[in-house]
């Protein structure tokens, strides 16, 4: 059963749709509660509070593990952190638990947003009971009426997952990421505008283009992974998020920001979470 429903229209006539992506805060039912010795809570707080200092984006996608092992009160807090008046999209990652997720909160998980010159398409690469992610039919379904979409419409397409599409370069973390995600890629490569990938799950910034298709992954609000790594390891690097500014003409802006906060570090001795 999906838990993608329903579609936002983000009511602006700019030439530049601004939007932020928060990723992987990994929230506990205590607000006090720590991943490896970084409180996760406090740590997303400082992220949304640099954004409020940064920029107003028309909307945040938000692209998974919101939840660190699936806490009803993780998306509550979620949704009171977010600014009141900014619309918002939220996908499910690995450690969510879509059967904790309220009635009044499944509504924050659109299936698509459409603005004046792109449409952004959320979709579900949760594997139930798995870390590694997959793409079922309905979802690939979903995908290919959009990309129609686009097309039809003369418009630019954003696909956001929580699992990345194609490996990131660590081996550990590869063995996770989206199990058809060459379909995917391949299917993607119908667009006829410009298409951009935003993914979550590997708590690290990377940028690759394949085939005219960029692939964009973005740093956890809480714990980073060292990259380029064989096995589990931090990276001393601040948590963050990544900001984005879609053109009418199909050019891609982004940046990643971070906050710096001493009092709340992880430890970097840990060798690994569940």
């Amino acid at each position: 059963m999906t838990l993608l429903e329903g579609s936002l229209a983000l009511g602006t006539n700019s030439d530049c749709l601004e939007l932020v992506q928060i990723t992987d805060p990994h929230l506990m039912a205590d607000p006090n509660g720590d991943l490896l010795g970084m409180k996760t809570l406090d740590s997303l707080r400082r992220v949304l509070s640099r954004m409020s200092e940064y920029s107003t984006p028309d909307a945040i996608l938000v692209t998974g593990d919101i939840a660190a092992d699936g806490d009803a009160e993780a998306y509550d807090y979620l949704e009171a952190l977010l600014p009141p008046t900014m619309v918002s999209a939220w996908l499910p990652g690995n450690h969510d638990d879509r059967g904790k997720i309220s009635p009044e909160l499944k509504k924050r998980f659109s299936r698509t947003m459409i603005s004046s010159h792109w449409i952004i398409l959320m979709l579900d690469t949760q594997s139930p009971g798995q870390v590694e992610g997959y793409l079922s039919h309905f979802e690939h379904d979903q995908l290919s009426h959009t990309i129609e979409q686009a097309n039809n419409d003369g418009k630019h397409l954003l696909v956001a997952t929580h699992h990345p599409l194609q490996p990131v370069g660590s081996a550990w973390l590869d063995e996770q990421h989206v199990g058809n995600g060459t379909e995917v890629l391949s299917r993607l490569q119908q667009c006829q505008g410009s298409t951009l990938v935003i993914s979550g799950h590997v708590h690290q910034a990377t940028d690759r283009e394949v085939n005219g298709i960029r692939l964009l992954t973005t740093p956890s609000t809480c714990i980073q992974f060292a990259p380029h790594s064989e096995n589990f390891g931090l990276d001393e690097i601040d948590p963050g998020m990544r900001r984005l500014a879609l053109h009418a003409n199909g050019g891609i802006e982004t940046e990643v920001i971070r906050i710096s906060c001493a009092e709340n570090r992880p430890d970097f001795t840990s060798r690994g979470y569940h």
